[in-house]
């Protein structure tokens, strides 16, 4: 079994993903939904604290990048209440892909748009896709 990293860029990550689905599979983009959450670190020296995250989700199946040894970008697919659980979610928030795309051009950035969310995440602004 592989272990699978975090890419620490979720926010782009499902920004760019569905950006390439709506070019492939606009059918796909359109039935699911880019979330922008607060979850609670599981495991580690962190372990309870507060961080936002961002993930795509399609009914009760949740996608999730990651990074693989030697820095291959993967996504997998997890059942959503099984990541809720896991990652104890406080709060989520969904957006449609032309949700996500207006307030990236609005906010010149791929996210957090939520400021409590924002706050979580100790980075500039990043580029507008």
């Amino acid at each position: 079994m592989s272990t699978i990293y975090p890419t620490h860029s979720c926010f782009d990550d499902v920004l760019e993903h569905q950006t390439a689905l709506a070019g492939s599979d606009p059918e796909a983009c359109a039935r699911q939904r880019i979330v922008h959450g607060i979850c609670l670190a599981p495991e580690g020296p962190h372990a309870g604290e507060p961080f936002a995250h961002a993930w795509v989700e399609d009914g009760e199946l949740l996608y999730q990048s990651g990074l693989l040894e030697g820095g291959v970008k993967v996504w997998f697919a997890v059942d959503r209440a099984t990541w809720y659980a896991a990652l104890r979610v406080q709060a989520a928030t969904h957006y449609t892909f032309e949700q996500a795309h207006a307030l990236n051009w609005q906010h010149e950035h791929y996210g957090p748009w939520v400021p409590a969310y924002r706050a979580l995440c100790g980075r500039g602004d990043r580029r507008v896709f």
